[in-house]
């Protein structure tokens, strides 16, 4: 029996270094909305005030697709994930690329100032006040509380080479259901 509690031992390791390591940022992709509507209403509510900020302040529009998404998972996951996955997250939604800046041109009199530039820790900055200020359930929300771990299964498509690692053991998965299908490639 020691062997085996060392063997579980090892293996909850490996899948926390996997979730950490493999996933990052990303394992929020495959969780599903808050389960408590009081709790999503707020989430979205959040996400509707950084969407105007962004285009108010600093003219930057979020488009309705992928960058709306992106940010309200951020949103949703903001307690659960550390520092530099909320970076990398915030740096997709807004398109951060390490550039050379551009050369100023010279300003006349006409000309209407530029809006200030958004960066990935002012966007972590302006969420996390907001979650603060203008919450009540989101702020400090167990990461696992809330989510829908009854509804919405998570279905995976795997070919062979992804068949064979343990899905359903990750971290980040474990209360929540998975199913499998088998994809086309592996027949």
């Amino acid at each position: 029996w020691k062997r085996l509690d060392g063997l579980e031992e090892r293996l909850a390791a490996t899948l926390q270094e996997w979730s950490e390591t493999w996933f990052g940022c990303w394992k929020t992709f495959l969780r599903a909305p808050f389960r408590r509507s009081s709790v999503e209403q707020e989430a979205l509510r959040v996400l509707e005030n950084v969407i105007d900020i962004l285009h108010s302040d600093f003219e930057f529009k979020i488009n309705e697709g992928s960058q709306k998404q992106t940010l309200l998972l951020l949103i949703r996951s903001f307690y659960e994930l550390k520092e530099d996955q909320k970076v990398a997250l915030a740096s997709e939604i807004i398109g951060e690329r390490e550039v050379a800046p551009a050369p100023k041109a010279p300003r006349t009199k006409t000309a209407k100032p530029k809006a200030p530039v958004i960066d990935a820790a002012k966007m972590i900055d302006m969420i996390e006040t907001l979650i603060n200020q203008d919450t009540k359930y989101l702020h400090g929300l167990d990461p696992l509380d809330g989510f829908d771990h009854l509804a919405q299964p998570l279905v995976l498509l795997l070919d062979q080479r992804l068949q064979c690692l343990p899905w359903e053991a990750l971290p980040f998965l474990a209360d929540h259901p998975v199913a499998r299908l088998v994809s086309v490639d592996a027949l």
